[in-house]
Formats: structure tokens, sequence, C-alpha cells
């Protein structure tokens, strides 16, 4: 593990350098993908490519909402509604929601739109799951010493745990993420990519939540499961829909 990594201009933290990388390929594979997608032009560099930004950052703040409104309710809102931070699953939320809002308005298939960004989201997410392993957060629960990975003196999970082996399930989310994408882009329909990507998002999300040995809080209207997979059977149920939507449209 190496929660930071030296680099020609200075040291920086992995997480947020893995995240950085993530967020440059996700950008780099939406841009090449609309190339392919039918878009015009005009469409990509002048409307698109200017609302990117803003896209990121309206999941960022709809993440950041959303989370302590899932977790604390809406009084907690309006007085610290950064006060969870950003999760992912709720970032993600937050982009497609902006995306169909702007392809309305821009006239730009919503649909298009989606098929090109949610799956250039799963090798983004798994180099940030990368990331969340190199930096010893989202760690998994103690398991045998053949599976499991000891994190050093001074990590987060050594802090709970000790010399224990723990499994790294942050690694397990990146190869489903990576092998999904692959899937995606070389078996799946066009016009169900967005959706495939996002119920299998949910999927492995759910499962991989067993697996956890961090603490992963709760909701208010849902104790018996993490709040990740309650999150996970909405982005299913979301990513069905999507799927619907984008048949109808094709």
């Amino acid at each position: 593990m190496y929660q930071f990594i030296d680099l020609p201009f200075g040291r920086v933290g992995a997480f947020p350098l893995c995240v950085g990388i993530g967020l440059l390929v996700l950008v780099l594979l939406v841009l090449y993908g609309c190339s392919r997608s039918g878009l015009s032009s005009f469409q990509v560099n002048e409307r698109l490519v200017p609302a990117l930004p803003f896209c990121l950052l309206f999941g960022v703040v709809f993440a950041g909402f959303s989370d302590t409104l899932f977790h604390d309710g809406f009084q907690a809102v309006l007085h610290h509604p950064f006060g969870r931070g950003v999760n992912y699953f709720g970032w993600l939320f937050g982009c497609v929601i902006f995306l169909f809002v702007f392809g309305r308005l821009s006239r730009i298939s919503a649909t298009a739109l989606l098929e090109v960004f949610v799956p250039a989201c799963l090798p983004a997410q798994a180099i940030g799951r990368i990331g969340c392993f190199l930096g010893g957060c989202c760690y998994g629960m103690p398991v045998d010493p053949a599976w499991g990975v000891v994190y050093p003196e001074g990590s987060l999970p050594f802090s709970v745990y000790g010399s224990v082996p723990l499994f790294p399930v942050q690694l397990y989310e990146a190869g489903w993420l990576f092998i999904v994408f692959v899937i995606v882009l070389t078996v799946v329909r066009q016009e169900h990519r967005a959706g495939v990507s996002l119920m299998a998002m949910g999927v492995g999300r759910f499962a991989l939540e067993f697996l956890r040995g961090d603490s992963r809080g709760d909701m208010l209207f849902c104790t018996s499961l993490s709040p990740a997979q309650c999150l996970s059977i909405v982005l299913f149920a979301f990513g069905m829909l999507v799927s619907m939507y984008s048949v109808r449209k094709a």
C-alpha cells in the first residue's frame, strides 16, 4: 500500500491521484465515444465539451446534498449540506440527471449522451477503487491470510484491525468494473450499454458490500442494509429504466 506517491513536483496522496487519473480517463473516453456515436462536431465541440465540466461539478453537488439528506435528514442539508462528503453513486446519479436535462435543452439525444458517458464511468471508477486500496479506505473484513492483505502501521485499517489480513475488496470491485467495461463494449448492443453498465455497477457493489470491514453507517429509511447497498438497488432499477427508455427512443 502506498498512501503517498512521490512525483517530480512533490508528494501527492495515492487516492486523489487515482481519482484525478480516473476523471481524465472518463473525459477522454467520453470525447472518443462521442466521435463514434453519430453526434456532429458542432454538438460535441460547441455544446457538450463546454458543458462537461458543469456535469461533473453538478454530480459533486448532488452527491453532497443527497448523501447528507439520506443519512441525516432535511434539516441537516440546510445547515451542513456537505457534512457527509461525496459518494460515487450520488455523483453518478447527479451526472446522469444533468445529461438528461442537458440533452433536452440542447436538443441532443439524451440516450446518445448516456451511452457514451455511463460506460466510461466503469474504468474511471475502477481506477478510483485502486486509489482506495492504496490509500487504505473502503477496506475489507478480516479473512484467511491466503486471500488477504496486511496494511502497514499508520494506515486506517491498521488502526482498526492491526496486523490482521483483510480482504482486498477494493481490488475485486476494480476488477469487476474493468471486466464489465470490456463486456459492455464488445458484447452489449449500443442502446443497452448505459443501462447494463448501471445495473452491473449496482450488482457488483451490492455483493461486495458484504465483504467490507469498515464502518458502513446507516440511512434514515434503511437499517438492514448498508447505505451503498440501498443505493445499489436504486441504481439497478435506474439502469433498467434507462435501458427501457433507450430502447423506446432507438
